[in-house]
């Protein structure tokens, strides 16, 4: 309870303690403002009276290109202190000058020390000063020149070329039977490369190897390439003879057929050899040659014909003139000329003769028979069997109809004027070739000749299904 007492007579006496100071200060203050009253009218009443007399102006802060300056002066009397403003001053500048560059202007540079500067007096820039590079064109690029400046980093390109053509190196691939041909083209300087010129491949080259048909039997033909092509082809005989008529009726060659009756003797009663030259220069293209008969066997002049015709040039067949009765006789006949043929090649049919008059009343079925005996025997050898008839036998005595059906047929007719112009109403349609006189005659040779046409192209068929000893001869 004493301790409350005691804190509130503390506040007591600060309360008054303040109270007491702020009466002193508006005391203080008031004397204050009395004081300066008197002596701001004491002022004014001297100044109204004194007249300054000033010195000098002395600077007391020398201006700048920055800041203005000070300059002072002082009364000599009572010593009071005027001032004035001095205004800044020019800068001082530096000149320098800056070359133009390729990349700037040139210009003059002013700088004062303070950090002040113009520019002025501006000059052009200058032209870049290049060096040049020049690539040349390839075939697979342009070619341009390359511009660079010495001073700074501009570079330009232009001068284009275009690109030179590709030097090519050609190379021809010819076709084969597998495969196209082509030219293969490569560029030297590039890897540039194409093909073109096509060419479609070729045929096979065929070689062909002819097991031979006969009537009774189908053949084979089978053909071989080198790039190992194979075919085999069945062949029946009618694949290589198409039948007696010929659709053609264009004279392809004409001919002669000779036996020993054409032939001179010595005084020893030897053979002569025929003129085949003169005949060749005739006109005559080809000759049948007698090979022999039943009853005669090979005929005397058979080798000396064969000589002299393929000597001249002429194409050469052969006919064999039967007197035989049975199929027995008929092959006994193609055996024993056979062997005559042997060696020998021929370009033209071998014909069996039909003919004589002592068998033209043996019946047809025999003397049908006999003709296929004989070409069979023939066909087995690899050799052409036609038949030689006249048109009485075709007409009279033979199976006309099996006979074209069967048979090629060279056909003896003569007609009763000079004109030898195949008659279809009369003769039907043409048969493989016809003798149509035996009245030829050559200058310098005393005998008379049967003449032929031929209507089917003989050579042809035999070097395709290498017949008559053409196998060998190709």
């Amino acid at each position: 309870m004493k301790n409350k007492y005691t804190i509130f007579l503390l506040i007591l006496l600060s309360f008054a303690l303040l109270l007491f100071c702020v009466s002193c200060n508006d005391a203080n203050a008031e004397s204050n403002d009395e004081e300066k009253t008197e002596l701001k009218t004491e002022r004014t009443e001297k100044e109204t009276e004194h007249v300054h007399t000033f010195g000098e102006w002395v600077t007391i802060k020398y201006p700048s290109c920055t800041a203005d300056g000070t300059a002072e002066r002082e009364c000599e009397e009572c010593g009071e202190c005027e001032q004035k403003n001095l205004s800044k001053t020019e800068h001082s500048l530096a000149q320098t000058v800056i070359s133009p560059t390729c990349t700037a202007e040139g210009y003059t540079l002013y700088e004062c020390k303070c950090g002040y500067s113009k520019t002025e007096d501006p000059v052009p820039k200058i032209p870049h000063s290049l060096t040049s590079t020049l690539t040349l064109p390839t075939c697979t690029s342009q070619g341009y020149t390359d511009y660079k400046c010495k001073y700074c980093d501009y570079q330009k390109r232009d001068g284009f070329v275009d690109p030179l053509p590709h030097e090519l190196v050609s190379v021809t691939t010819p076709p084969t039977c597998t495969s196209e041909g082509y030219t293969d083209h490569e560029c030297k300087n590039c890897d540039y490369e194409s093909r073109d010129s096509y060419v479609d491949m070729l045929p096979h080259d065929l070689s062909a190897e002819i097991v031979h048909p006969t009537f009774l039997k189908d053949g084979q033909a089978i053909y071989t390439c080198e790039c190992s092509y194979v075919e085999t082809v069945t062949l029946s005989y009618s694949d290589i003879f198409g039948g007696a008529y010929v659709e053609n009726a264009t004279v392809l060659a004409n001919g002669i057929d000779v036996s020993r009756w054409n032939h001179s003797t010595d005084s020893n009663g030897n053979y002569l050899p025929l003129d085949w030259s003169a005949i060749k220069a005739a006109g005559i293209d080809f000759v049948i040659i007698k090979g022999g008969s039943t009853k005669t066997g090979v005929e005397p002049t058979f080798e000396m014909d064969y000589e002299g015709a393929r000597a001249a040039g002429l194409e050469i067949g052969v006919y064999f003139y039967t007197y035989s009765g049975s199929t027995e006789a008929a092959r006994a006949d193609a055996e024993l000329l056979l062997e005559a043929l042997e060696g020998k090649y021929f370009e033209y049919p071998i014909y069996f003769d039909l003919e004589d008059p002592s068998i033209e009343s043996l019946d047809k079925d025999l003397l049908m028979d006999m003709c296929i005996e004989f070409a069979i025997a023939l066909q087995e050898n690899g050799y052409y069997a036609a038949l030689y008839t006249n048109h009485n036998w075709l007409t009279n005595i033979l199976d006309r109809e099996s006979v074209v059906s069967t048979f090629d047929v060279w056909y003896a007719r003569y007609p009763d004027t000079t004109e030898y112009i195949w008659d279809e109403e009369k003769y039907g349609k043409h048969l493989g070739m016809w003798q149509y006189t035996d009245k030829g005659q050559f200058d310098g040779i005393d005998a008379f000749f049967d003449l032929n046409f031929a209507y089917r192209d003989y050579r042809s068929i035999m070097e395709k299904w290498q017949l008559n000893g053409f196998k060998n001869k190709l």
